[in-house]
């Protein structure tokens, strides 16, 4: 789960050769395609606790 800081997120982008998957807890669905459309995630789980 990715915590916030967002230079260590682009260096391990840069390094990672395979797919990468950020997991913003709390995000608004909106959100999570910015990192996809920015190239820091390929995907970006998601799920709803109840």
């Amino acid at each position: 789960m990715h915590g916030g800081d967002e230079e260590l997120l682009r260096d391990i982008r840069t390094v990672w050769a395979n797919a990468l998957l950020v997991n913003r807890a709390g995000r608004h669905l909106e959100d999570i395609i910015i990192d996809i459309d920015s190239s820091i995630a390929d995907m970006s789980p998601i799920c709803r606790w109840h």
